[in-house]
């Protein structure tokens, strides 16, 4: 079994029902993907969109890559996790001269981290799994009666009557 399955962020999408951000990932050798709400700063950030103005926090993520080439630091590794609540983390793993460093920072960090060093970020298949498994939606119960609205219902039988639901050619053309 994989242990770690790579993740890219698919792209960012608006969430009709509650309209934040949504960062899209999806992960590479296993058939998941999810989403996860992002608010508006770390869906610019993250886009690549040239029309963006405010790139503040991918000019940041520039300078922290730029400082850790400068101090001789590489990323391992950027891990990404859900925490309690639910919302993703990421783990960056730095290999320096003075031993391994571990941080805990939000999962857009991580993400933005990783666009911006080619570092492609992880994710345990296990919690892939776990994800896909709460995401799907069990089949409806065949003995249930699923009727349209009486409404509606009563618009389709007229329709019926006047011969607009049948399969037959109009003979009007």
């Amino acid at each position: 079994m994989i242990d770690r399955v790579p993740i890219v962020l698919q792209g960012i999408s608006w969430s009709r029902d509650h309209g934040h951000p949504l960062l899209l990932l999806r992960a590479l050798d296993i058939d998941v993907s999810f989403a996860v709400v992002a608010d508006v700063d770390e869906a610019r950030a993250l886009s690549t969109c040239s029309c963006m103005r405010d790139r503040t926090r991918r000019r940041l993520a520039g300078l922290i890559a730029g400082l850790l080439q400068a101090v001789g630091a590489s990323i391992l590794d950027i891990v990404l996790h859900l925490d309690d609540q639910g919302s993703l983390r990421a783990t960056l793993r730095l290999a320096s001269p003075r031993g391994l460093h571990c941080f805990d920072i939000p999962g857009s960090d991580g993400l933005l981290i990783a666009q911006e060093t080619g570092v492609v970020p992880v994710m345990a298949a296990s919690e892939l799994l776990a994800i896909d498994q709460r995401s799907q939606t069990p089949p409806l119960p065949t003995d249930t009666n699923l009727s349209l609205p009486p409404d509606v219902q009563a618009f389709l039988a007229r329709l019926e009557r006047f011969g607009a639901l049948d399969d037959q050619p109009d003979s009007s053309e």
